[in-house]
Protein backbone atom coordinates (compact mmCIF):
# COMPACT_ATOMS: atom_id res chain seq x y z
CA UNK A 1 0.00 0.00 0.00
CA UNK A 2 1.05 3.27 -0.90
CA UNK A 3 0.68 5.91 2.08
CA UNK A 4 -0.19 9.56 0.49
CA UNK A 5 1.05 12.44 2.18
CA UNK A 6 -1.46 15.50 2.69
CA UNK A 7 -0.56 18.73 0.87
CA UNK A 8 1.85 20.69 2.71
CA UNK A 9 1.46 24.20 3.25
CA UNK A 10 3.50 27.02 2.78
CA UNK A 11 5.28 28.65 5.24
CA UNK A 12 4.37 32.32 5.73
CA UNK A 13 7.32 34.80 4.96
CA UNK A 14 7.99 36.85 7.93
CA UNK A 15 9.70 39.86 8.98
CA UNK A 16 12.40 37.76 10.76
CA UNK A 17 12.98 35.72 7.09
CA UNK A 18 13.42 39.24 5.36
CA UNK A 19 15.28 40.93 8.10
CA UNK A 20 17.98 38.93 8.35
CA UNK A 21 19.14 39.45 4.38
CA UNK A 22 18.29 42.95 4.13
CA UNK A 23 20.45 43.88 7.31
CA UNK A 24 23.89 41.47 6.09
CA UNK A 25 23.46 44.04 2.71
CA UNK A 26 23.48 47.00 4.55
CA UNK A 27 26.21 46.02 6.54
CA UNK A 28 28.27 45.04 3.19
CA UNK A 29 27.07 48.30 1.46
CA UNK A 30 28.40 50.28 4.80
CA UNK A 31 31.51 48.80 4.68
CA UNK A 32 31.73 49.32 1.22
CA UNK A 33 31.68 53.24 1.47
CA UNK A 34 33.79 53.28 5.02
CA UNK A 35 36.28 51.23 2.85
CA UNK A 36 36.27 53.91 0.00
CA UNK A 37 36.23 57.01 1.86
CA UNK A 38 38.01 56.27 5.44
CA UNK A 39 39.86 52.54 5.24
CA UNK A 40 41.77 53.35 2.53
CA UNK A 41 45.00 55.94 1.90
CA UNK A 42 44.49 58.77 -0.29
CA UNK A 43 46.57 57.38 -3.17
CA UNK A 44 45.30 54.02 -3.14
CA UNK A 45 41.15 54.89 -3.03
CA UNK A 46 40.56 54.32 -7.00
CA UNK A 47 41.03 50.70 -6.23
CA UNK A 48 37.19 50.56 -4.17
CA UNK A 49 35.31 53.44 -5.76
CA UNK A 50 32.47 54.29 -3.84
CA UNK A 51 28.67 52.68 -4.72
CA UNK A 52 27.52 55.76 -6.81
CA UNK A 53 30.21 56.33 -8.66
CA UNK A 54 30.45 52.84 -9.74
CA UNK A 55 26.56 52.77 -11.03
CA UNK A 56 27.22 56.29 -11.66
CA UNK A 57 29.80 55.16 -14.51
CA UNK A 58 29.41 51.84 -15.05
CA UNK A 59 25.32 51.67 -15.32
CA UNK A 60 23.86 55.19 -16.44
CA UNK A 61 26.30 56.30 -18.74
CA UNK A 62 25.45 54.99 -22.13
CA UNK A 63 29.02 55.17 -23.71
CA UNK A 64 30.46 52.17 -21.60
CA UNK A 65 27.55 49.75 -22.99
CA UNK A 66 29.56 49.82 -26.34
Amino acid sequence: MSKTRAPTRRRRITLVDVAGPTLIFVAFLSFWYWLSYYGMSEHRRFLVPPLHEVVQDGYLEWKNFS
